[in-house]
């Protein structure tokens, strides 16, 4: 009886295998289910830049807020200054911006911008600054979007100097705490942007 048992096991084994080209092989992994996610912990002020880049190239919205102050985190409100010319042309717009207002603006922009076309910033920056507990960033930047909306007037392209001020989370995380938008040239800037989608 044992010696039927044996051999049972043993086709059983054997049939088993057969169909199987080699059990031990891993397995080709699954492609994500959600999109592309490019974070880098920001220990430097940077950092940040370079996460706010990743962002936008992804469309990534959660990423582009983790780059902005997080009142939770002991840090104070975040705030946006817009470029003069801008500011003027939209009365009253940017008195209480805020980051509700900046996920309105990248939410509507990324909505607006097909996943194919061309997005991405360049941040040149000329100076770093550090004072106490901030830090100062001063950016040339260059910001190319081709979204859906510019038969509506609304450019693709924005250009001018970004300053930005950063703190340092209770963890040790860099963020930006200040962000003043300064026209440098006959160029759109980046308030543009915020001022037809961040209403």
């Amino acid at each position: 009886m044992l010696h039927v048992r044996v051999l049972i096991y043993g086709l059983l084994s054997i049939s088993i295998f057969s169909n199987c080209t080699n059990p031990f092989s891993t397995r080709e992994p699954e492609e994500p289910t959600s999109a592309r996610q490019s974070w880098l912990q920001p220990r430097q002020p940077e950092l940040v830049l370079e996460n706010m880049r990743n962002a936008i190239l992804e469309l990534n919205s959660d990423n582009y807020l983790r780059s902005l102050s997080d009142t939770g985190k002991a840090l104070p409100p975040f705030k946006f200054i817009a470029a003069p010319d801008v500011a003027a042309e939209n009365p009253g717009v940017f008195n209480v911006w805020n980051k509700e207002n900046e996920r309105s603006y990248f939410t509507v922009l990324s909505a607006i911008t097909p996943a194919d076309s061309l997005h991405f910033v360049s941040f040149k920056t000329s100076k770093i600054d550090f004072s106490g507990e901030a830090a100062l960033l001063i950016s040339n930047y260059t910001l190319r979007i081709h979204h859906t909306q510019q038969a509506q007037g609304i450019p693709a392209v924005v250009q001018g100097e970004a300053r930005f001020t950063l703190m340092a989370d209770t963890f040790g995380d860099w963020a930006i705490i200040e962000w003043q938008d300064i026209s440098t040239e006959a160029a759109p800037t980046w308030s543009i942007f915020k001022a037809n989608f961040g209403q």
